[in-house]
């Protein structure tokens, strides 16, 4: 039984890996700069989906629009927990670049603070904004995270969705933001304030009254936790099945 056992345990490291992290979608910024963005395919996409949106926002990530956005169409499974994760920076003289969660049918005049937002961050030429719910204006303002200035400086924005709960009123959003060297918590499991599946539908960047640079955007999914502890449930019971088997 020996050669049983060494399989089960042999099967079970390799779990992680098959059931880890798989990428919807992932954007380089690879393209021209004459280029526009939208009616491209991602880099990565789960089919044959493309940006839509501004012209503003050019193949090569970048972007100098008074009031733009951009998206990419998403809905999330229950059961899965969602990472985003962008960087840019913002030019001198600009107001905020962002990127988040979106709901309903944004436009390219639809910013993520056009009720469009429902987990999104921005960083300005002041300072680093936060806000979960649609928009800013109907929105939850979460918090002002931090006076310093993105200008110049590699920004990153990473936001989890967990949607590991069968219920979407369950789901929580949580995020940290680093501006050059500084890293910010931002939210820590907030209540998304999500109500159904179809409450996101995208997920997107915007500009106000700003330009700058792009440089990835990358989603990941991963099974909730309880996914792997059900697939080495399944494989301890093969495993007894086995030994009964044998002994028999």
């Amino acid at each position: 039984m020996k050669w049983v056992s060494l399989t089960l345990i042999a099967m079970a490291g390799l779990i992680p890996a098959s059931a880890g992290a798989s990428v919807v979608y992932q954007e380089n910024f690879d393209g021209g700069g004459s280029t526009n963005l939208a009616g491209l395919v991602p880099d990565v996409a789960p089919g044959s989906q493309t940006w839509g949106g501004a012209t503003e926002f050019k193949a090569n990530g970048f972007v100098s629009a008074g009031f733009a956005g951009i998206y990419l169409p998403f809905t999330p499974s229950p059961g899965k927990i969602y990472t985003l994760t962008g960087s840019f920076q913002v030019a001198s003289g600009s107001d905020w670049l962002g990127l988040g969660f979106a709901g309903g049918s944004p436009t390219s005049v639809d910013r993520l603070s056009n009720n469009a937002g429902r987990g999104w961050l921005l960083a300005k030429n002041t300072d680093i904004v936060s806000f979960i719910g649609p928009g800013d204006s109907n929105g939850v303002f979460q918090s002002t995270i931090s006076s310093q200035s993105p200008v110049g400086v590699v920004t990153t924005q990473t936001i989890t969705l967990d949607a590991s709960d069968a219920n979407p009123a369950n789901w929580t959003f949580s995020a940290n933001q680093s501006v050059g060297s500084t890293s910010y918590v931002v939210w820590t499991n907030q209540p998304a304030g999500i109500t159904s599946v179809g409450d996101i539908t995208a997920i997107g960047l915007s500009a106000s009254s700003a330009s700058g640079t792009f440089t990835n955007l990358t989603l990941t999914a991963v099974p909730e936790p309880s996914t792997y502890a059900m697939a080495l449930a399944g494989l301890a019971c093969g495993g007894w099945h086995l030994r009964r088997r044998r002994r028999a």
